[in-house]
């Protein structure tokens, strides 16, 4: 699959996201980028699944008896990321975004099992982990964002 192909149907049809998990009667709180794409057209998600990897959850389902079975690609952590810097040079639209996924990718990568109570804390947990929720934050905005109309 062409990677500018790719990226421009990313960019149009896909979806990044920052997921947070947060454990009953714990103060942990988890991120792990998460994104893909949905479409009506198999061929097209089943040459994502084969050129990057991730999955294909669903066999095609119809949001409602009208509508034409959608197919999903699903792709998460660094395979995500793998698949996001790869497309970065050509996305407009979710530019923003993926750089906000990869910067979260990269703390976890860098600081994995660095961060807990099992040994020494690292003396930056706190700005840490507040920078993860930043993260997660600016994410939740971009996609509230409208784009002006151009002319």
């Amino acid at each position: 699959m062409d990677i500018r192909y790719a990226a421009g149907l990313f960019d149009g049809e896909g979806y990044v996201r920052v997921a947070t998990y947060k454990k009953p009667n714990s103060i942990h709180t988890r991120y792990q980028v998460y994104g893909g794409i949905n479409m009506c057209h198999r061929p097209v998600i089943e040459e994502l699944h084969r050129t990057f990897g991730g999955s294909m959850p669903s066999p095609g389902r119809r949001l409602s008896p009208t509508h034409r079975p959608l197919y999903t690609w699903n792709v998460s952590s660094q395979l995500m990321c793998t698949f996001l810097r790869k497309v970065m040079p050509y996305l407009i639209v979710k530019k923003d975004e993926a750089e906000l996924a990869l910067e979260l990718q990269d703390s976890i990568d860098r600081y994995k099992f660095k961060l807990g109570n099992r040994y020494w804390l690292h003396p930056e947990r706190d700005a840490i982990l507040a920078r993860r929720a930043e993260i997660a934050t600016e994410m939740s905005a971009l996609k509230h964002r409208i784009f002006p109309l151009t002319d």
